[in-house]
């Protein structure tokens, strides 16, 4: 392979380049006080929520699902609201049922600790024992960018009724963006409070809808976690191969649009991707796959590759596409694309292995301007 196409990136150094690399004890968003643990740090007056709300836990937590307490009209057959309190019931069972079957993710934190969780947003982490993330800290499911924005609108979302959004992660290393209140549980040993997040467009979702999910709604093409789904079955394929059978060659390619940026400032991004969009997928082979990416602009997966040789001409197609300036009537725009490369079946051994070293590469592609692309390779152990 062509020394000035060829940047390694080493096996042991992955973690470092990983979009999802995961620390082993979490950082703090700020360093003299942790996240979302005091109330007055955000600046949240406690006296004040207490005595505008219900001092009684029970009263507060029924209202997250906003029972009517005053009606205008009697619904026959449905008993006047404003006694409820009279009605004699545990109150927190009926609520805990409430929340189970709620479209709308809960979640209730106590001094920053996970309390609760309703199967809706343990869904959105790809987590089916609740038990698994009881007493864990908040914020590992929350996308560490998003720490800091967390922290400085918690009191505006208790105080104001104020929504927030953010990214979750789950267990899988995938994100999810979701909208946020917060309500206020009055308990004088604790902070604590519920996150009531939207409910998702569509609750019932139909299978169109589904559907329609699994592409990027702006160039049509198939959005990262399809592709991820197309890069398993093409591994599945070459892998379950006859024996008698060589093994094509796969290879992963992300792109980062460096200087976005610019253009999302003048409004002009959406235009240049639907324009790099169309020019990938009418000159790339057919059985090729093209995709939106989440942090990364684009994904291409080219599969069926015989050869070393034949792989760098392809990649160097795609180079060039990202080279020829995208013309907006007499005007021409250069984008500035860094390139990450991972192969399989060397040095990927499996799908999620293609993935991660292509992130790899691509983050190892930002950092340098004089070559045209990365690939990953494994450093040479030492006998």
């Amino acid at each position: 392979m062509a020394e000035q196409h060829n940047k390694t990136v080493c096996d042991d150094d992955i973690r470092a380049f990983l979009e999802d690399v995961t620390d082993a004890s979490l950082p703090l968003a700020s360093e003299k006080s942790d996240i979302l643990a005091q109330a007055a740090t955000y600046n949240v007056d406690l006296d004040g929520l207490e005595t505008a709300q219900n001092s009684a836990p029970d009263a507060v937590v029924a209202q997250v699902d906003n029972a009517p307490v005053q009606r205008t009209e009697q619904t026959s057959g449905i008993p006047e609201m404003a006694n409820f309190e009279q009605i004699d019931v545990k109150l927190s069972d009926i609520v805990t049922r409430i929340f189970e079957f709620s479209h709308r993710p809960y979640v209730v934190i106590c001094d920053d600790k996970i309390e609760y969780m309703n199967k809706a947003a343990l869904d959105l982490i790809a987590i089916d024992n609740p038990a698994e993330v009881l007493h864990h800290n908040f914020l590992e499911f929350v996308v560490k960018e998003d720490w800091n924005k967390l922290a400085e609108n918690i009191g505006a979302m208790l105080t104001d009724n104020a929504e927030t959004e953010f990214m979750m992660k789950s267990q899988l290393g995938k994100t999810s963006r979701v909208k946020m209140h917060a309500i206020y549980v009055p308990d004088s040993q604790h902070f604590s409070f519920i996150l009531v997040g939207l409910p998702p467009e569509g609750a019932a979702a139909s299978t169109t809808q589904t559907v329609v999910n699994m592409f990027d709604a702006s160039t049509g093409l198939p959005n990262f976690y399809l592709f991820e789904d197309r890069v398993q079955v093409a591994v599945n394929n070459e892998n379950y191969k006859d024996v008698r059978q060589s093994r094509n060659m796969i290879a992963v390619l992300g792109v980062s649009l460096d200087n976005l940026q610019m253009f999302k400032q003048a409004k002009m991004d959406e235009f240049i991707i639907k324009k790099l969009a169309s020019r990938l997928v009418l000159g790339l082979p057919r059985h090729y796959t093209v995709a939106r990416g989440l942090k990364y602009q684009f994904w291409i997966m080219m599969n069926d590759i015989s050869s070393l040789p034949e792989l760098e001409v392809e990649i160097a197609k795609v180079r060039k596409m990202f080279d020829e300036p995208v013309a907006d009537n007499f005007v021409e725009h250069f984008v500035h694309a860094s390139i990450g490369v991972s192969v399989f079946p060397k040095p990927a051994k499996s799908a999620k292995k293609l993935m991660e070293q292509a992130i790899a590469a691509v983050n190892e592609a930002q950092k340098l301007s004089d070559v045209p692309y990365v690939f990953f390779e494994e450093k040479n152990k030492k006998s």
